[in-house]
């Protein structure tokens, strides 16, 4: 089961601040804004009031962030995970805020990764997806986002390459999500499968794996060779959020959102069994559940003779062996779609 969203405290006297941490961390935190000192004191001090962190500005008008140290000293508000923000960590305010504990900065201008970075490890928990509500996308969304993905495709495509990989099966299942995630969007009227979108999750689904570039060749060879190994390996689907979060721009948000959700999500499970998170079906982003099913069942179909309707229920049956991996919805999808899919194999191997 998905754990509840960890509690965030920023106390900050610029709007400008709060709103760019708001935008950095809400997806992943609540959060609760204090304008100054003495009201984050106030909030810290009301025993109804719990907080797992707090995100603390050095610099504030009337009581700083040191004083606000002090008097959570004096109030007895012990043991909260702070992060001192400010627009330069000097020597000085690195010793003074050690004084009290707190060893963590982050600088201003905030960068988004790094403050996210800074606040899964201060509260020792995973990174989690992004996925956001985004309206329609703009020519201008369009356009950046195929520009990152064309850089993005050429640092995979090498690492594939030095490491003597083709990477026929990533289109194969890019191009079966696409098969599936068009079924699925056809029970919907409005912009929230525009073809655009399925595009966009189309191309997410080429990235599934690739997390792996920042894991040690024997992890994915021999994933199951020994439980350290096996950690390791399981660290893919983080690092793969990562790798694509390193862009920020607004602009191609939608493209950041699903291609995180895919490379996290992938080795979850629909009855909640899986990792990084254990989420169930109901908590999986759909686009996530149907690139899993796609890189699993392009595994056993193309392990058969033929691409043909009855083989294709063969491949059905053989992934239904493992009870919940994949929710009664996908493979209803999947069945909707048997023609679609043994025609898309017959030509893809016809051509070579």
């Amino acid at each position: 089961m998905a754990e509840a969203k960890k509690r965030l405290l920023i106390a900050d006297d610029s709007f400008i601040d709060r709103e760019i941490l708001h935008h950095i961390l809400e997806n992943h935190f609540e959060i609760t804004d204090a304008k100054n000192g003495y009201e984050a004191l106030n909030l810290l001090t009301n025993k109804e009031e719990q907080y797992d962190a707090m995100l603390l500005d050095v610099m504030m008008p009337v009581i700083d962030g040191f004083a606000v140290l002090q008097l959570m000293e004096n109030n007895r508000v012990e043991n909260l995970p702070i992060i001192m923000m400010t627009a330069e960590a000097t020597k000085e305010n690195v010793r003074r805020a050690g004084e009290y504990g707190v060893t963590s900065f982050v600088s201003k201008p905030f960068d988004a990764e790094t403050v996210l970075e800074k606040v899964h490890t201060l509260l020792d928990i995973e990174p989690r997806g992004l996925t956001k509500d985004i309206g329609p996308l703009r020519e201008f969304d369009i356009n950046d986002t195929n520009m990152y993905v064309g850089r993005l495709t050429a640092i995979y495509k090498e690492y594939l390459k030095n490491k003597g990989v083709s990477d026929e099966r990533f289109k194969r299942v890019s191009e079966l999500t696409r098969i599936l995630i068009t079924q699925y969007a056809s029970q919907f009227v409005g912009d929230e499968y525009e073809p655009a979108k399925i595009n966009m999750i189309t191309t997410a689904a080429y990235f599934y794996n690739i997390g792996y570039m920042t894991i040690p060749d024997r992890c994915i060879d021999f994933p199951k060779k020994n439980e350290s190994d096996y950690r390791m390996y399981q660290k893919h689907t983080i690092a793969g959020g990562k790798l694509i979060r390193t862009n920020i721009a607004s602009s191609c948000n939608y493209f950041i959102s699903v291609c995180t959700d895919i490379c996290m999500y992938h080795h979850e499970r629909a009855d909640g069994t899986g990792f990084p998170h254990q989420l169930t079906a109901e908590e999986t982003p759909i686009h996530a559940q149907i690139c899993a099913f796609a890189a699993q069942f392009d595994e056993v179909f193309c392990k058969l003779d033929d691409f043909t309707r009855q083989n294709f229920n063969i491949a059905i049956s053989q992934l239904t062996v493992d009870a919940g991996a994949f929710s009664d919805e996908i493979y209803k999808l999947a069945r909707e779609c048997k023609g679609s899919i043994t025609d898309f194999y017959r030509n893809r191997f016809a051509q070579g």
